[in-house]
């Protein structure tokens, strides 16, 4: 049996960053793991911080699900 490789993104950045910025990178990051083989991506949220913009980890995942194949994506 093979090992799988997950990820965990945080959406932590600048509270100067502008959201679609923060959503692009995210959409970035995961189209790059499926390309290298992962196997999941959880994206998480922290809806209390400036930090971390993503209120809603199903949007950016729905968004995803347009540019990926097999990667398994949950919410974190």
């Amino acid at each position: 049996m093979a090992l799988k490789l997950g990820m965990f993104l945080t959406p932590a950045t600048l509270p100067t960053r502008a959201t679609s910025e923060v959503i692009d990178w995210n959409l970035d990051v995961i189209r790059k793991a499926e390309e290298v083989g992962y196997a999941e991506v959880w994206v998480g949220s922290h809806i209390t911080s400036r930090w971390s913009p993503i209120a809603v980890p199903q949007h950016v995942i729905a968004r995803a699900l347009a540019d990926t194949r097999r990667i398994m994506l949950g919410p974190g």
